[in-house]
């Protein structure tokens, strides 16, 4: 099985480093594949090249193998998470909770939820599994979701670095890269 983990990554934080190593340690057969977003699909993305080269410190020391997909960054404008489903073939796709709550506005929805399958991690408040069964369209798919239930969620996300720059949200290596080439400097 192929798993699919893709994200903005702007930077890689801790939390996606802990969701990584969850992916790796549970799912040791299967092919793992991190998906940075487009630097089109939001305009306070950092070129590809540098979040491509920080999830390379984020995974460098792990056995598994794990390929760091160039797919969405080729393509000239976002066609949604659909398109790029079908591109790796309907693999898993990992999402948060937090995007669970907004998979109704994503392109072709509810097509994307009918021809995939999804692995939700939880965020801090948010229950994916009452929302799923809660939902008027979501309830007749909740088989395609997995929700998480053995992972603690970690408070830290990428905006809330760029925002204050809180050291403790993302890794020393990440950190090192971030200041050598001064990246999300406060302008």
């Amino acid at each position: 099985m192929t798993i699919l983990y893709g994200g903005a990554f702007n930077p890689p934080t801790i939390a996606h480093q802990k969701i990584i190593h969850y992916l790796v340690d549970h799912y040791p057969e299967d092919q793992l594949i991190l998906l940075p977003a487009s630097s089109s699909y939001r305009n306070e993305i950092i070129s590809f090249e540098h979040r491509k080269n920080m999830l390379k410190l984020l995974v460098g020391l792990l056995k598994h193998p794990i390929e760091i997909s160039d797919y969405e960054a080729k393509q000239s404008q976002f066609r949604g998470t659909i398109e790029t489903l079908i591109y790796f073939d309907h693999p898993l796709f990992v999402i948060g909770s937090d995007q669970l709550l907004a998979i109704n506005r994503w392109i072709s929805f509810p097509r994307v939820v009918e021809d995939n399958r999804f692995l939700v991690f939880p965020r801090s408040g948010i229950d994916g599994d009452d929302y799923l069964m809660n939902h008027p369209i979501l309830c007749h798919y909740r088989d395609h979701f997995e929700i998480v239930t053995d992972f603690v969620s970690i408070e830290a996300s990428s905006s809330a670095y760029r925002d204050d720059h809180e050291l403790n949200m993302i890794p020393v290596d990440v950190e090192d890269y971030i200041n050598k080439h001064h990246l999300y400097e406060v302008k």
